[in-house]
């Protein structure tokens, strides 16, 4: 008994690391692109942006809500159901001066974080804006 104890032991270290090295790989890239302002005839303030999520993680993203800070301009975006190895894309328009404050990485606020056989935190740990 005591040396099958030891092995499952072994077993179970061996596993854990593994689980360890699979942990520390694949980020969730998130980014922006396609941005324009646009002034309508009335004078009001409209910008349009795509944002871009690429899954490098060897999970599937089963949701992701951030809040996006920028000077004077918050909003909110979700991804779903984004595979491994896979992207998403979602296309926005935002209204107000504070497009053009939209310059360069925001402040991100993580709402909810789920990754498949991942905690939450380790989840928005795997956040990366590049």
């Amino acid at each position: 008994m005591q040396y099958q104890s030891r092995i499952d032991e072994q077993s179970a270290q061996q596993a854990e690391g593994t689980n360890e090295a699979k942990r520390a790989v694949g980020k969730l890239k998130v980014n922006y692109n396609n941005f324009s302002i646009e002034k309508t005839p009335s004078g009001k303030v409209t910008c349009g942006i795509t944002f871009n999520l690429t899954n490098e993680s060897e999970a599937i993203l089963r949701s992701l809500s951030l809040e996006l800070q920028w000077s004077a301009m918050k909003t909110s975006i979700s991804f779903k159901n984004i595979a491994s190895d896979a992207s998403g894309k979602i296309n926005y328009r935002l209204m107000g001066e504070g497009c053009y404050t939209i310059s360069g990485a925001p402040e991100i606020t993580v709402k909810a974080c789920r990754l498949q056989n991942y905690t939450d935190d380790e989840c928005a740990d795997k956040i990366e804006w590049k």
